[in-house]
């Protein structure tokens, strides 16, 4: 019986409320009469009133209970520690919101203005910010209507440089800055307020040392106190290193220092060579202002210098420069240049300036393929014994010529070290850059394009065998 009145229970649901109503009123089945047994008919109404919810109930047809909503924020742009400044974008997740939910961002429980939609994005957080969403429901079945999200505090560090190793009179050893918890994007060293050295690096993230650095260096050169200096070609300056540095912090003593070119008696363009006399003053190929400029010894970033050969305009003539590459100041001061572009060696006489002319003591007028005794092509680093008599690293002859003293325009070179043929062969050069002799008269080779340093025996003639003293004796990496 009681199956029965369930299914013309659930039939009686399925009818217009109408007929539902009617049958209510009077007209009930048969079936549920006698289910009644006879009772009243408003107590039995009664009875059907709450057999029928349970019947909608059961057929999955009630749809007027309540939603509980939620909302929960992420961080979908930046992190939750960073530096001031930094921009950060928060998303609202709503839990139950309805098709159109809405939102009110709270920095530490207050309201922030025109911050309405799902997502928040600001640069203005400190340390302990806390930040939350309030997202109020659209769903008609909500409640509460609104709910609140846990908070995410942020940690803001502060922008701080330490100066390690040092007080405000001294410095012990290396002084070494260490920048925390931020970005660095103008970090210069100064030495009693004189500006002395500006890193090339424009970022530091937190806990990194800031160290000198290069950008495609050249020449090194170790002057008679142990000192270090390097041209620094791309950064346009010259960098001076402590004896026995292993740090990597120099100062710059020649240039600007901030890593820009140009052609004022303070700045260098793409220098080279390099040369420092017993006196400690520094002269310096800057290549592409087609001059030599002697900076004085305890120079430093900004320092003017002398010219003292090239005019600072690209030529020929006696007084001119094109490309010089190398220099070397011999005893007496005179001063010889690598004028790469017109492939001659120049002597200028000590106490020289700019415009005085130089003469040729290695190379001739171009002409040809450049690879007779008495020419050279490219030539790059040069030395010049005690003796007066000239070295170079004819590069694109793949040897080392040797000019005697007292040489000139026209004069034949000796063949030291290469077989004027490109290999790797112990007997060879593939495109030297410098040379230089030690006290016994031994020549050193830097192989450029074999990643090498040759040795060659004093006397040695071209065709002699060299010996592999820095990097792959077969040029590989």
């Amino acid at each position: 019986m009681k199956q029965t009145f369930y299914r013309q229970a659930l039939g009686f649901i399925r009818q217009p409320s109408a007929t539902f109503y009617g049958h209510a009123r009077g007209f009930i089945p048969q079936p549920i009469k006698s289910y009644f047994g006879g009772r009243p008919f408003s107590a039995s109404l009664r009875y059907l009133a709450c057999i029928v919810a349970i019947a909608i109930v059961g057929n999955d047809c009630f749809a007027h209970g309540s939603v509980v909503p939620g909302v929960s924020i992420t961080i979908i742009a930046g992190s939750q520690t960073i530096c001031p400044g930094t921009s950060v974008t928060f998303l609202a997740t709503p839990t139950n919101g309805g098709t159109n939910p809405t939102y009110a961002w709270q920095n530490n429980g207050g309201t922030i203005a025109g911050a309405t939609g799902p997502t928040y994005t600001t640069t203005g957080l400190t340390d302990g910010n806390t930040i939350s969403c309030v997202m109020t429901s659209s769903d008609p079945n909500a409640s509460p209507t609104t709910a609140t999200s846990a908070g995410i505090t942020m940690t803001v560090n502060a922008a701080g440089a330490t100066l390690t190793n040092t007080t405000a009179t001294n410095c012990i050893g290396t002084a070494v800055l260490s920048v925390n918890n931020t970005t660095a994007s103008g970090i210069q060293w100064y030495n009693n307020g004189v500006l002395v050295y500006t890193p090339t690096a424009t970022t530091s993230p937190g806990g990194t040392t800031i160290t000198a650095s290069f950008l495609f260096p050249g020449i090194v050169f170790v002057d008679v106190w142990g000192n270090i200096y390097v041209t620094d070609w791309s950064n346009n300056r010259v960098q001076k290193l402590a004896p026995g540095s292993t740090t990597g912090l120099g100062t710059t003593v020649a240039g600007i220092g901030d890593g820009n070119s140009g052609s004022g008696a303070n700045q260098l363009a793409r220098p080279m060579g390099i040369f420092v006399d017993a006196s400690g003053n520094l002269y310096v190929a800057d290549q592409y202002n087609h001059r030599i400029q002697k900076f004085p010894a305890g120079s430093t970033a900004g320092s003017n210098g002398i010219t003292v050969a090239g005019t600072g305009t690209a030529g020929s003539a006696a007084n001119q420069l094109n490309n010089p590459v190398s220099v070397f100041v011999d005893a007496q001061g005179n001063i010889y240049v690598s004028d790469q572009s017109n492939y001659r060696i120049q002597k200028f006489p000590a106490g020289s300036t700019a415009g005085s002319d130089g003469i040729t003591v290695a190379g001739t007028t171009p002409s040809g393929y450049l690879n007779s005794a008495n020419q050279l092509q490219q030539p790059s680093g040069i030395f010049v014994d005690g003796s007066g008599n000239v070295y170079v690293a004819d590069t694109f002859n793949n040897r080392i010529q040797e000019f005697l003293a007292g040489s000139t325009a026209g004069s034949n070179g000796i063949t030291v070290a290469g077989t004027g043929t490109q290999g790797t062969g112990a007997n060879q050069l593939s495109f030297p850059l410098t040379v230089a002799l030690d006290g016994s008269g031994n020549i050193y080779v830097t192989d450029g394009s074999y990643n090498r340093i040759q040795k060659f025996a004093p006397g040695s003639m071209g065709g002699d065998n060299g010996t592999t003293v820095a990097g792959n004796s077969d040029g590989s990496n």
